[in-house]
């Protein structure tokens, strides 16, 4: 993705059993606050965000999206 000119953030979270489910939906939600602080500084687009995941992945961007 970024090869093709969009600014990527890759975000880690703690996984489960060792995490609970709320704790890794605040630590994402902190990683995406943290993106958004320096969306300006890479010339990003605060107003189009596409947010993608594999397996858990997709299914926690589908519980966070809607609190971005």
């Amino acid at each position: 993705m970024s090869q093709r000119g969009f600014l990527v953030f890759s975000f880690e979270y703690p996984l489960a059993p060792e995490a609970l489910f709320p704790q890794i939906l605040k630590d994402l939600m902190t990683g995406m606050g943290n993106a958004k602080r320096y969306f300006e500084t890479y010339d990003g687009d605060g107003e189009h965000i596409y947010m993608t995941g594999t397996s858990a992945g997709a299914s926690l961007c589908a519980y966070i999206w809607p609190l971005c």
